[in-house]
């Protein structure tokens, strides 16, 4: 059982029952193992790149066919004294025609590059996560090691979907924390914690 810090006696409960002193907060820690493999990896790519770029690109594509076709039926159909131009409309009909093809084969070629850089490359993320902060030890598989610790102030979002959660230090940088990989506590628990210290940085980004 805990100790009292004030005058050292034994006790389970919330306050010491020798002289009143409150009991010190939970410490325990939530621990994770989260194996980046292949197939890991394509699925964090794809949910840290999302689905509004391929919407925005989309948009993009539209506007740039619209604006080509009218440019070129006014070029062809308005009577004048030049020449009509008819490149520039259709540089605009083609740019608009690649941004179109690129958006639709968007996830296809995020799965082709995640699979072509991460050859070799698998990681296993062990993490202690506490109410202070965190610690990850990442072991690569080519057997180099590195460690990480500090507190939930340095992460700029946090982002949970059905099977991770993404934790940014910043745009380029993102910790992957699978839910399948629970050691010690459980996927609640270390949702609640999150919760608990990053508050309005903590998006919950389910999928259907």
């Amino acid at each position: 059982m805990p100790k009292c810090e004030n005058c050292g006696k034994e006790f389970d409960g919330s306050f010491c029952p020798e002289c009143g002193t409150k009991a010190e907060p939970d410490k325990s820690s939530i621990r994770n193992e989260t194996r980046i493999d292949v197939s890991y990896s394509v699925r964090m790519s794809e949910n840290m790149v999302g689905k509004k770029l391929k919407v925005l690109m989309l948009i993009g594509a539209v506007f740039l066919i619209i604006v080509g076709a009218v440019w070129l039926t006014l070029e062809l159909v308005l009577p004048g004294e030049w020449e009509p131009e008819i490149v520039p409309p259709i540089i605009f009909l083609a740019l608009g025609l690649f941004v179109g093809v690129f958006a639709l084969a968007f996830k296809p070629i995020i799965r082709y590059l995640t699979l072509k850089n991460m050859v070799g490359k698998e990681s296993t993320n062990f993490y202690t996560f506490t109410e202070e902060g965190y610690e990850v030890v990442t072991k690569m598989s080519d057997g180099t090691e590195s460690k990480a610790t500090g507190n939930y102030g340095s992460f700029i979002e946090a982002k949970e979907y059905a099977d991770m959660w993404l934790l940014f230090i910043n745009k380029a940088t993102v910790f992957s924390v699978s839910k399948d990989g629970m050691r010690e506590g459980t996927a609640e628990e270390l949702t609640a914690l999150f919760m608990r210290n990053m508050g309005t940085k903590y998006k919950v980004c389910y999928k259907k």
